[in-house]
This record gives structure tokens, sequence and C-alpha cells, in this order.
């Protein structure tokens, strides 16, 4: 689809701040229908959802048009069909949120698809995916599951769950501000939505000026939301945001986004803010939730692994970080190996061919070169540089050989938000005491608690010594989510699991956010501890290449799928999934 003159110029220049009027008649409107959204029925807000599928129907083309062309995504680059993966996790926000609704209404709480159980330590977990025919079709043998809190019983966990539709009155509206993510779009509606439908408040979104290209997009797709006084979109930048988070009718707030600009928010800036977070003297007090960075480890468990089981997990991985060009809090960042293992240098090696072999994107994040600069710098010799960058992008980065015991390597606090990732080695006497130290490496040395991978063969499962290492790194890692062989998307896209920083931050130690969002079933995130995903090892999901035509097919035809499962659809998805 070719844009327009005007929409490559909003593209391209983005849109003028909204005026100090424009936000206030915008906040007034919230503010005088914050209790109504609070007393509006179920049937009434499944109506809304059906409303706006059709809505996102019509700008889903665009909004990847408009996407590709901010990014400078062409055919011939990887990432092509990317943002259609946003587009289905849009639309699967809306089908998830809808069916809680749904079971709200006919159960009086989100039916929970598997068993509530007690581990042994204690911890009440959850089977919250998959859910329903269409999740087990699409995603054969991927599991997710929530683990909560020590001291939470399974009967607390039940009568907490979709609380806010039990407990409100007509007084409790509230106005939220949400600050708009700038990287992957889908996270935008899901912030939004999230504080609309799970903690019932009305949204003032202040896009970010990154992608702020979107907000007449979302104004349209998300328009039964608008028309109706609950939703309202304004543009901006730090000048507008303190206005919206300084007003008297905007009672919480909510970003996705970096811990730097969390903390500008709550302490203030420069020395100032230095001083009042030290002394424990917030500027700004209100609830303000949060998702931010994470320098993410992947956690390899050596096994009997064949050269085939090399190629493709390096192949895999090395997707992770070509996704949006490595602009995502929940990226790999650090790879973890075991100074022993007999294929770690053929692993390393075919995790460069792949990036070698993959075209170089744009770095269209702020400070993305500079950020690259400051981890390379620290590692010029070890680090493996790959492609042939033009004006604007950066090379793939794989730095190897990180020494584990340096104090103050900028690859452990510092988060690369780029086109780079690292690896690591740890010392250890075997297999078992690996995974052991490698759980306490990542827990106390990585800047971060988002979310964490391990990849481990099923073979080396059976092990008993081997299996009861793994199970004590899932239990004791603290992360917000725990993906075994599977992407670290996987967490956030399911919906049914609960994704934010593990829980126990404040905002004085913010680390990768408070809180939590995606969390449809509606438990109580004070409850929530992390969520845990685990898929096969060699799995359908993890091996799609992004680079490729095959892909975009596919993202596309599961969005259309996701939006409007019928025969048609099924029949188009069926295609691209066995070669079609």
């Amino acid at each position: 689809m070719d844009l327009s003159t005007t929409e490559r110029q909003i593209v391209r220049d983005g849109l003028p701040p909204s005026s100090k009027a424009e936000m206030e008649f915008a906040l007034e409107a919230l503010y005088a229908n914050r209790h109504r959204w609070v007393d509006l029925s179920i049937p009434e807000r499944i109506q809304i959802l059906d409303e706006i599928i059709p809505s996102l129907q019509n700008v889903a083309q665009r909004w990847v048009d408009y996407s590709r062309t901010a990014k400078i995504i062409t055919p011939d680059k990887p990432g092509y069909g990317e943002d259609w993966t946003f587009v289905t996790l849009m639309f699967r926000q809306i089908t998830t949120l809808k069916q809680s609704l749904k079971d709200i209404l006919e159960h009086g709480r989100p039916q929970i698809p598997g068993e509530v159980y007690t581990r042994d330590d204690g911890r009440v977990v959850a089977e919250v995916f998959p859910r329903g025919l269409k999740d087990q079709l699409l995603f054969n043998k991927l599991s997710g599951e929530i683990w909560f809190n020590p001291g939470v019983t399974q009967a607390q966990v039940m009568q907490r769950q979709g609380l806010a539709y039990r407990t409100h009155t007509s007084n409790d509206g509230r106005v939220a501000l949400v600050l708009g993510a700038g990287n992957v779009s889908a996270l935008i509606p899901g912030d939004f939505l999230y504080k609309l439908f799970v903690e019932n408040q009305v949204v003032i979104l202040k896009m970010n000026p990154v992608n702020e290209y979107l907000g007449p997009l979302i104004e349209e797709g998300y328009a039964p939301l608008i028309s109706r006084g609950f939703l309202r979109v304004v543009y901006g930048g730090v000048e507008e945001a303190s206005h919206l988070i300084n007003h008297d009718f905007v009672r919480e707030l909510h970003i996705t986004g970096s811990d730097k600009t969390f903390d500008a928010i709550v302490f203030g800036t420069e020395e100032a803010g230095t001083n009042n977070k030290q002394n424990r003297t917030p500027v700004m007090t209100k609830r303000f939730t949060a998702e931010l960075g994470n320098i993410t480890p992947m956690i390899i468990v050596p096994g009997p692994w064949t050269p085939d089981d090399v190629t493709y997990q390096a192949d895999a991985l090395a997707n992770q970080l070509v996704v949006n060009a490595g602009f995502n809090c929940l990226t790999p960042r650090m790879v973890v190996n075991w100074a022993g293992w007999n294929q770690r240098d053929a692993f390393n090696t075919a995790f460069n061919a792949k990036l070698a072999s993959t075209p170089t994107r744009n770095a269209y994040y702020p400070h993305a070169a500079d950020l690259h600069s400051k981890v390379l710098d620290a590692h010029t010799e070890t680090a493996n540089l790959h492609g042939k960058p033009a004006n604007g992008e950066l090379p793939w980065t794989y730095i190897t050989g990180v020494d584990a015991s340096a104090s103050e390597d900028p690859a452990f606090s510092t988060e690369p938000f780029c086109a780079l990732m690292s690896e690591t080695a740890i010392e250890a006497a075997s297999i078992v005491e690996y995974i052991d130290k490698a759980v306490e490496f990542v827990n106390e040395k990585l800047w971060g608690t988002l979310v964490a991978g391990i990849i481990v063969h099923p073979e080396s499962l059976k092990d008993p010594q081997v299996k009861a290492a793994v199970d004590r790194a899932i239990a004791n890692l603290r992360y917000g989510s725990i993906c075994i062989n599977s992407s670290t998307a996987i967490a956030y896209t399911m919906n049914t699991t609960a994704w934010g920083g593990h829980s126990g931050s404040d905002v004085y130690n913010v680390q990768s956010g408070i809180s939590f969002v995606n969390n449809v079933l509606m438990f109580d995130d004070r409850q929530i501890q992390k969520s845990v995903i685990k898929n096969t090892f060699r799995s359908p999901l993890s091996s799609q290449d992004i680079t490729t035509q095959r892909f975009s097919n596919l993202a596309e035809r599961l969005a259309w799928f996701e939006a409007e499962p019928n025969i048609q659809t099924t029949f188009q998805l069926a295609r691209s999934l066995f070669g079609g």
C-alpha cells in the first residue's frame, strides 16, 4: 500500500504537541465519564470490544505500512512481516479480554483453564495456558503458569480474582495516564486496555514521540472507546507529559519504557533527583505502575545436542535479536554458557554465522548508537560485528567471552537496547553445579528482573539431578517471566500469563518495573510473583525465521485468523503453516 503525501509526512515528522487547552478538554471528558465507566455493564463492555475488532481490521494494513515506513523496512530487509505479529497481538488482546468478561458474566470470575495447585515449597501455581482449542492448535506443546507469592493460599487467589468487577462502587472511577511505549506498537493498546478493562480506569494516552504517527490509527481503531468518552489520545514530549503527570484529575500512571524515565518522574532530574532518591523523598507519589527494561539472560544447559541441534538453537536465538532490530525489552542480551561445554565454540560459531547472513536494519530508536558503543568499546577484541550497515544502521554484534567475574562490566549493567548480544561462561565442576551458579550469576549480577530463559534438551531432563537443578532454577530465578525452550517474546504474547518485573520492586529500586499487565485472568497483581512458560526443545514457533517472505505471509494470515477465526482464515493460515 502506498502512503499518501500527508501520511508520509505524519510518519516522518510526527504530530504537533497537544496544546494545554486540548489536554484539558480531554481530561475533562475523561473525568466526567470516569464513574460511568465503572458502572458500565459487562454486556456493554463486550459490545465495545466487539466493535473494536472491525475498527482494527480497517486500520491493520495502514498500521503495518506506517510502521514499515517509519522503521525503513523494505521487502529485502529482515522484519518485513514482524509488524503483522504486533497487529495479531492487538487482536489477541481484544479476544482474550472478551473471553474473560464472558466468564465473569457466566461464572462471576474469569475461568482458569487448568489446575490450581500448591507446590511442595508452599507456593500456589495456576495453569493459565493454553486457554481453549485455538491456543491448543496454534501453540501445540506450549504451556504457561502463574506462580504466586509465598504465603498466598489457593483460597486467597480465587477470592481476589477479578475483584474490580465484584467490589467496585460508583465512586471508584479514576483517570489513569498511560505514557505510550516507543518500540513495539502493540504494547500501547495492551497498556491502555489493561487499565480500562482489568483495573477499571479511564485512560488518557500520551503517545511517545518515537511512534506518535500511530496515534491517528489508534483513534480510529479504538474509536468505540473514544466515542464513549473512556479514552483520549494526546501528543507531545516532556513538557506535555509533566502537565499530565501533575494534573489533579490524573490519579494513576503507567509507563512502558526506561527506568531512567521512571526515576525522573518520581524523583526529578539531575542532582536534585539523585538526592531525592537517596533521601527517599519522591516528588511524585501517585500510584505508578511500570514495565521497564532488562538485560535478559538465556541460560544454555549442555546435553546430548546434535550438531543440528546446536545450529537450530543458535539460529532461533539469533532470530530473537533480529526482531524489531533488537529494540525490545525482552530481547535476550546475555547468553550464559558452561565453560566446560564442549559445544560452546560450535554454538557461538553458528550464532555468528546466522547474524552474518542477516541483512542489517535501521537503528530507529533514539540513542541506539550510543548504547551500542558503550558496551562495544569495553569489548573491542572479543566483539563479532556482522554486515555492512548503511547510514543509520548498526552491525549485528555478538560479544563472546565476557568475564563473568568482572565487577563493573557494562555488559552486565547497561541494557544494550540495540542490535547487540553478549555471551559469558560460568566455571563449574559439573552441569548441575553450573545451573545453580548460573542462576546465582544472573540474579546477582545482571541488571533487571523482567524475563529470563533456559534452553535444555529433553534427554537432559531424564537425569534426575539435572531435572532437579532446572526445577530449582525456575523456582529461584528472580524474574517476572521464566521461559523454558521458548522465545522470551512468547511470555508477553500469551496474555493469560502476567507480564512485568519480578515482584518485590518499589520506587526506590524499580529494576524492571512495578506490577503486571496482560493479566487477563485478573488475578490480584499484588499476589503474583512470576510466570513460567514451557515449550518443546524444537518448536515450530522458535524456528520461524522473520527474515523470510514466508514469515511475512504467515504473520499477516495469523492476524486475520486471530481477529476472525472462520473457515477462510483458518484455511489461509494452514496454507502458511504447512508451506502453501
